[in-house]
């Protein structure tokens, strides 16, 4: 319920509700559908943006499927282009590691986070990787590289200062990449904790944002 701009409500409609509407399936895989087919279930997990999208994790029985929908400005969706939703979408695989796709899209996900107002979607596998799609001016996505060209399909955050730490990265094909994370937060730059209790952030970085006792983006 609440405003249904862009699609964010999932109902195949831009209307605005003031009493809770079901989410249609859309993409939604057999198993992640109610008994009729219309709508969206079986799910465990939901993220929020306050002004544009929203996304959802399903359960262990069908793979923990990703699913996005709403506004699509700068990949937000995870689907590969910028088109705004209004029935729910699968977030493709892109740079998945590959316990974490069937191939085409993104599964195995533990948990989804969408930040508040911004425009980038942060995900952790159940293996505990961590991938972010969607804006990246800040380095949102954690790829190293700042006033980027935004993500329409999603990335692996890279490892940073986790190589420091044994157990909180992987290398994976020559690249290291943050790994070991069992929980995620987003908000113009993302913040994971990982299993060994230690935490990272990258982004936006202005008021001092990631904790590391100075300002500005990385």
């Amino acid at each position: 319920w609440g405003l249904g701009g862009s699609g964010r409500l999932g109902d195949g409609t831009t209307s605005n509700r003031t009493t809770p509407v079901r989410v249609q399936d859309g993409e939604a895989v057999a198993g992640d559908k109610d008994g009729t087919s219309t709508y969206l279930a079986n799910i465990k997990d939901i993220g929020i943006n306050a002004t544009a999208h929203t996304c959802a994790v399903s359960n262990d029985d069908t793979g923990n499927n990703a699913y996005c929908w709403g506004e699509g400005e700068k990949g937000r969706l995870g689907s590969g282009s910028g088109q705004d939703k209004t029935t729910p979408v699968r977030v493709l695989a892109g740079e998945a590691y590959a316990d974490d796709t069937d191939g085409i899209y993104l599964d195995n996900v533990a948990k989804i986070d969408l930040g508040n107002s911004y425009g980038t979607t942060c995900s952790i596998s159940n293996g505990g990787n961590v991938y972010c799609w969607g804006d990246n001016n800040y380095n949102e996505c954690g790829v190293g590289v700042t006033w980027n060209a935004p993500k329409y399909t999603l990335v692996r955050v890279l490892a940073g200062e986790s190589t420091t730490v044994e157990g909180d990265y992987i290398n994976d094909g020559g690249t290291d990449y943050l790994y070991n994370a069992k929980d995620i937060s987003s908000a113009k730059g993302g913040c994971v904790l990982t299993n060994n209790e230690n935490v990272y952030c990258w982004g936006y970085n202005g008021n001092g944002n990631r904790g590391n006792n100075l300002s500005g983006t990385g």
